[in-house]
């Protein structure tokens, strides 16, 4: 192959891959009869007629609930909203739950904006999810709830974590943003917690421009996350009036319409995440120094294909990777992924003197985070740059070892 572009080489890519875009000419219809209707909300805060949302809602949460399988879906206005309301729904006295260090913000300020304290536990180093064993470690008697995070389009190990919290008399709360369609033992993530639910921001495999989705078996959970979606404190007579306070975490018909019209969609956007990961896994796997980590009993929707880089020396290290493929043209991929605990608002509120080893070190020297959510890479050509990019780059290093 040619010259790398970094040292002075012509690019395989000039031009940015394809967005990914999975908005078409079905969901702008569908919001042109919402439109028509001129009905955008039909929400009233208090209970009776409206509590639960207009048509496109109440039919966007039936169908979510029959994909996956469960008895309630419960939509919201955005994810950060449905774990606020996931975590204040099931009515803890105030302590802590353990979650991960290795997600969005957002999980974590959940658990301060219902009033708990954030319990920081170290991930496992091949579904980059919880770690059991070190969640074990960290209950005490403060502690109420497991709040596991299915990160990258995978998950958690639920059956372990699931037997944790059953020893220790906890909740399971699962947040599933990244893993819509994903599956642990053949069951779909975000399901197998006492509640769960998925993100419907725009980078997600489906979106609704912002909104989630909250999902349960559990009808009083389910009935507690549907009053403070809408002013809890205003739905009178209630067997829960006097305990919560709510929001308006409402999702609009406009939202709901293209939600119809996009879970119609998910089955096919999953086959493409899918196909463009496991040709990059196969591409990467004949280079001993870098690996695609693939967890047992998980079916990956990859919403970002997790890479972890052995760092071949000071000059190939992975800061020189990543700007090798942006070089090349592949500008959606970073190095590092998330360390909540390090940032400041935690360092301040909630500091820990725990070494979470794992996490840490992935963060600041091994992952690399290839954002399959970015690009449509539905046209031959854009997957044979992709790919032709990655093996011009490793395919350097490798002459170098």
């Amino acid at each position: 192959m040619s010259e790398l572009a970094i040292n002075g080489g012509e690019p395989i890519r000039s031009d940015e891959f394809t967005k990914y875009n999975t908005i078409g000419p079905e969901e702008k219809n569908a919001v042109a009869k919402v439109m028509d209707t001129g009905v955008l909300s039909a929400y009233f805060g208090k209970a009776g007629n409206g509590f639960l949302g207009g048509e496109k809602v109440q039919e966007f949460e039936r169908s979510w609930a029959d994909y996956f399988d469960i008895k309630h879906a419960i939509t919201v206005n955005s994810w950060t909203s449905g774990l606020v309301t996931m975590v204040s729904a099931m009515g803890f006295e105030d302590g802590e739950i353990i979650t991960s260090p290795w997600t969005m913000c957002a999980t974590a300020a959940a658990i301060v904006h219902a009033g708990h304290t954030p319990i920081f536990a170290d991930i496992d180093p091949i579904d980059f999810c919880l770690d059991p064993v070190d969640v074990e470690r960290k209950i005490t008697k403060k502690t109420r709830a497991i709040l596991a995070v299915d990160i990258h389009g995978g998950s958690a190990k639920m059956d372990e974590l699931l037997a944790v919290a059953k020893a220790n008399n906890l909740k399971v709360i699962s947040d599933a943003a990244q893993s819509p369609g994903g599956k642990y033992k053949n069951k779909y993530t975000g399901t197998l917690a006492d509640i769960g639910g998925f993100s419907l921001n725009y980078h997600k495999h489906i979106h609704t421009g912002e909104g989630g989705v909250i999902v349960t078996n559990d009808d009083e959970l389910a009935f507690k996350c549907q009053l403070i979606r809408n002013h809890a404190e205003a739905y009178i007579p209630s067997p829960f009036e006097a305990s919560l306070v709510g929001h308006n975490f409402r999702m609009g018909e406009i939202e709901a319409a293209i939600g119809n019209e996009q879970l119609k969609k998910l089955d096919s956007v999953l086959v493409e995440r899918k196909k463009i990961a496991k040709e990059v896994t196969e591409l990467v796997s004949k280079y001993q120094f870098m690996s695609i980590p693939m967890p047992q009993n998980v079916e990956h929707v990859y919403y970002v294909i997790p890479i972890v880089f052995s760092n071949i020396n000071k000059k190939l290290n992975r800061n020189w990777l990543i700007s090798a493929l942006h070089a090349e043209g592949l500008r959606n991929v970073y190095g590092g992924f998330a360390n909540v605990h390090k940032l400041p608002y935690f360092q301040k509120n909630f500091p820990t003197n725990e070494n979470l080893a794992i996490a840490e070190n992935m963060h600041q020297n091994e992952f690399v985070c290839f954002q399959n959510c970015m690009y449509a890479l539905d046209e031959t050509s854009q997957q044979s740059d992709l790919l032709n990019i990655i093996e011009k780059v490793l395919n350097y290093i490798a002459k170098r070892i």
